[in-house]
């Protein structure tokens, strides 16, 4: 599972969701060349918080994050990092999966990549703490630069 944030370079087809830090309120440039982009898997694990924070959360569509939501955003994202710093076991990290995302597809494909014989979910916990942090610094730096965040899938 490619578990990071990538550049609009680096991506193709469909299934990604785009985090676009390149508008106002009102106007932005959609499929972005500065957008970062997150496969749907991996969007699936922070997809509650998403909503939690914003009330007009659409999976696919646009949800635009102001200031005062990035605030809320950034602390929920640290949240999760802490949690997922947490996880010890593949069954660990299962539970959130199920608690994060009503996508049986996520519990699927974790299952079905994860040797529960080996220690490849401990690359897993690695590379979803990576992407917190990211998408953290992300959030910041919007605060940081009074940008608007939007988060629409492609």
């Amino acid at each position: 599972m490619d578990i990071v944030l990538n550049n609009k370079k680096e991506i193709s087809g469909t299934h990604w969701i785009e985090f676009n830090t390149t508008g106002t309120l009102s106007h932005y440039n959609y499929y972005d060349d500065n957008s970062k982009y997150l496969n749907e898997y991996a969007y699936n694990f922070f997809t509650d918080i998403f909503e939690k924070v914003a009330d007009t959360f659409n999976y696919y569509g646009e949800t635009r994050f102001d200031k005062e939501k990035l605030l809320k955003l950034k602390q929920e994202i640290k949240n999760r990092i802490d949690t997922i710093g947490q996880l010890h076991t593949l069954e660990d990290i299962i539970i959130l999966a199920e608690k994060t995302s009503n996508s049986l597809d996520l519990t699927h494909f974790i299952e079905s990549t994860s040797d529960k014989q080996t220690s490849q979910h401990y690359k897993l916990v690695i590379d979803l703490e990576k992407l917190g942090q990211d998408l953290y610094e992300m959030i910041d730096n919007c605060i940081k630069q009074d940008k608007v965040l939007r988060i629409l899938g492609i």
